[in-house]
């Protein structure tokens, strides 16, 4: 089959492969849960949402840290052992 496929259209084809592939294990995974309430696409669309860079979430994860002190500082946060 790669036989009938011109170069140019190879990464194409390998980035429809991988999809393919995601999206089988994705319904897989999708099956198994016998309590699941959402369709499908719901439940993809929440899974690609979720998948961030690990740099993102640490970024994430220091803006919440440093929101969370300020509101302790703007009511006395050092009564609170801070």
């Amino acid at each position: 089959m790669l036989s009938t496929i011109k170069w140019r259209d190879v990464p194409d084809f390998l980035i429809t492969m991988f999809e393919e592939q995601s999206n089988d294990e994705l319904w897989r995974i999708y099956l198994s849960n016998p309590f699941r309430e959402d369709t499908f696409n719901d439940f993809k669309q929440k899974i690609l949402e979720s998948n961030r860079p690990k740099e993102q979430v640490e970024q994430e994860a220091q803006a919440a840290a440093r929101h969370a002190l300020d509101m302790l500082d703007s009511v006395g946060g050092d009564s609170f052992g801070i």
